[in-house]
């Protein structure tokens, strides 16, 4: 996927520190070896053979789940080096879609001048499969932007999933893109979907 790489700019890293998502937004200095910049401080705490999750900021949305291979400080920034990158496009359209509404608790990675933040919002969704989900939210979201969702399932518990914000339709809502689920959230979702059925 060479064309998709020419896009390549910036990347969200995302890695779990005592079970909860990190996420730092890195800029790109190299495609081979896959190599990133960031001044994000809690990068600290990786060091060769941590495992992160890199997602591109661009339409495409491709990911990688990487191998730090090498992490050093730079004056004010962190240079991280990859093992290797293999790319990879989630196909969310792959499972069956639910016109189901449910309550979603949503916090979203933002970026200002001081770093990255969150913003905490209820949201809802107006369709939910393993892969994804329309959600339906009065507070705007961008296209690539990093959100940690928890839906509420009922008698099955509760969803924890890592998502992106895939496309937007004012009419419509957000397509988020699920990409990696927290606990046993997806087996929940499965479970309640397939009584939805």
């Amino acid at each position: 996927m060479s064309n998709a790489h020419q896009e390549l700019e910036r990347v969200s890293l995302v890695w779990y520190e005592n079970g909860e998502a990190q996420v730092a937004i890195a800029q790109v200095q190299s495609k081979v070896p896959f190599a990133v910049t960031c001044p994000d401080e809690r990068l600290s705490s990786l060091s060769a053979g941590s495992h992160l999750l890199v997602i591109t900021q661009s339409e495409n949305m491709l990911r990688f789940d990487g191998t730090l291979a090498y992490s050093k400080r730079y004056g004010t920034k962190w240079y991280l080096e990859f093992e290797t990158a293999e790319w990879h496009v989630n196909d969310q359209r792959r499972y069956p879609r639910f016109d189901v509404e449910l309550s979603m608790d949503v916090r979203a990675a933002v970026e200002d001048e001081d770093g990255v933040g969150f913003l905490e919002t209820k949201a809802f969704t107006a369709n939910v499969s393993v892969g994804g989900a329309l959600l339906k939210s009065d507070v705007e979201f961008s296209i690539g932007q990093l959100v940690r969702c928890e839906l509420t399932l009922g008698n099955h518990g509760t969803c924890e999933v890592l998502a992106l914000v895939a496309h937007k339709d004012p009419a419509k809502g957000y397509g988020l893109e699920f990409i990696d689920y927290v606990g046993n959230g997806r087996y929940n979702l499965a479970q309640f979907l397939s009584k939805a059925a």
